[in-house]
């Protein structure tokens, strides 16, 4: 369980067999086992960096934060930028429905009032005519 928890950000090679690692690491304290996870962690790191020089080290820590700080700031304008654009559509299409039936309601209502009024009119003056 230990070196679960320790190992949980660590990118192990398929096959490897915690159980029995565990079984060999039989009265390790929790530090050893904590200490010993950062060092095989770290080893990776190590290789790469064998025989480089401090500068060509830290050109190489620069451009991997870099990297990452662009990545996530691309995905993040990227992200914000089809949220906006889903936002604008489904506002644009809101308004353009809620006008469209407005619009049929105001229509229909004018259709409406027209009828009534020239309905009225013409019951009112063949109505004084017939007198």
């Amino acid at each position: 369980m230990l070196l679960g928890i320790n190992l949980r950000s660590v990118k192990l090679e398929d096959g490897i067999d915690l159980d029995a690692l565990a079984e060999k690491l039989a009265g390790f304290s929790p530090a050893d086992v904590t200490n010993l996870c950062r060092e095989a962690a770290m080893m990776p790191m190590r290789r790469a960096i064998k025989g480089l020089k401090h500068d060509e080290v830290c050109v190489h820590i620069y451009m991997y934060v870099c990297m990452y700080i662009y990545l996530h700031l691309y995905i993040y304008i990227y992200a914000h930028i089809y949220i906006y654009i889903y936002i604008y559509i489904y506002i644009y299409i809101y308004i353009y429905i809620y006008i469209y039936i407005y619009m049929y309601i105001y229509i229909y209502i004018y259709i409406y009032m027209c009828v009534y009024i020239y309905m009225h009119m013409y019951i009112h003056t063949h109505i004084y005519i017939d007198r």
